[in-house]
């Protein structure tokens, strides 16, 4: 019995398995803190060994069964779930304010990148809120799905529009989305929309404001228009708060871009080529450049309105973002960066959508 006290000296080898042997109960009369005491792998394989060679009880068989599912779905799913935020499940809440919206102007269509497994999480919400405002709202996702998000199917959230394609699924595979999502658009969504703007499931946007800053622009002029950025030599325009594309734009990229000799489908040869990187934004930049599209700034007397960060990493000096720092070319002569035209701000939460979504829209100063 001294043996097995915690403090006493660990004993290894043959003496360890008499010790074990000569105990009962379950983990061989072991607590967890004894057990501890003998770590090596030679150990660990005798022991399990003298354990399989006992009677199995069916039911153990059951639990070990459960236990290894469990840890399965926690630990090794898809690389693609690795990266997974927790977002609590609530669902969608409909306000009278979420559809007033400007519906003048030119047509918006919001292209929206997503995931299966973000559908309860992220795109009701952003649908619930934001989304109502665009004239066409369409979630370009995965038709792929793994061991959790396979259960969240459309036809569960059957009012979300969701193209779901084939091949595009995680980070790695960004760039192929957004060709395929524009080359789908294109052909089925061509005559329904001015101007269209790629955003993330985690990006707020001001419709208003937007289709104001577009009344000055024209569709039939190819244009890219976002948060001016430039990386590995490439201009481009931050993916994350959005960016525009003209109508023109949209079929110089497909048509041409994506057609032909492929110019767009990167890498390139050397000399031409973006590092495997998979950012589609500074694809997206480099594909502007090879095309000729001009890339624009969307500043509004030299202060954004396109945010790659949340307000606050914008708003407040201390809390700018030095990666950003290394690659805006926004904000440069101003002290303060944020413009009263506020077009989008990126990473958002689900519950933060309708906090801004209030103060935009459901928030009045007059009493």
């Amino acid at each position: 019995e001294a043996s097995r006290t915690p403090h006493h000296k660990p004993v290894l080898g043959t003496k360890c398995i008499q010790i074990i042997q000569s105990c009962k109960g379950p983990c061989f009369g072991y607590t967890s803190l004894e057990i501890a005491y003998f770590p090596t792998p030679q150990t660990w394989t005798r022991l399990l060994s003298m354990q399989m060679s006992r009677r199995v009880n069916p039911s153990h068989l059951l639990n070990i069964l459960l236990l290894l599912l469990l840890l399965f779905l926690l630990f090794l799913l898809p690389n693609h779930y690795k990266d997974a935020e927790d977002y609590p499940l609530f669902p969608p809440v409909y306000t009278d304010y979420a559809t007033q919206t400007n519906t003048t102007g030119h047509r918006l269509l919001c292209m929206v990148l997503t995931t299966p497994a973000n559908y309860l999480t992220k795109a009701v919400h952003m649908q619930a809120t934001w989304g109502r405002r665009c004239d066409t709202l369409l979630f370009i996702s995965s038709s792929e799905r793994g061991l959790v998000s396979w259960f969240i199917t459309p036809d569960i959230v059957s009012d979300l529009p969701v193209l779901e394609l084939a091949g595009v699924l995680g980070r790695e595979h960004l760039w192929d989305k957004v060709k395929l999502g524009l080359s789908t658009i294109w052909r089925d969504y061509s005559s329904q929309f001015d101007f269209m703007i790629k955003a993330d499931d985690d990006t707020f946007l001001i419709v208003d404001n937007l289709k104001h800053l577009l009344s000055q622009l024209s569709p039939s002029d190819p244009l890219i228009l976002g948060h001016h950025q430039e990386d590995r030599g490439v201009a481009y325009l931050s993916g994350g708060p959005g960016y525009v594309l003209s109508h023109a734009a949209v079929r110089e990229i497909v048509e041409v871009g994506l057609g032909g000799d492929l110019p767009c489908h990167l890498p390139h040869p050397v000399g031409q080529e973006v590092q495997v990187y998979p950012n589609e934004d500074l694809q997206m930049g480099k594909c502007a450049s090879l095309l000729h599209i001009p890339v624009q700034s969307s500043e509004v007397q030299g202060q954004s309105t396109f945010l790659p960060f949340l307000l606050p990493r914008h708003l407040v000096p201390g809390l700018t973002v030095k990666w950003w720092l290394d690659r805006t070319k926004e904000c440069q002569q101003v002290v303060s960066c944020v413009s009263p035209a506020l077009v989008s701000m990126h990473y958002v939460r689900p519950e933060m959508m309708y906090v801004y979504d209030y103060f935009v829209f459901g928030f009045r100063r007059e009493m």
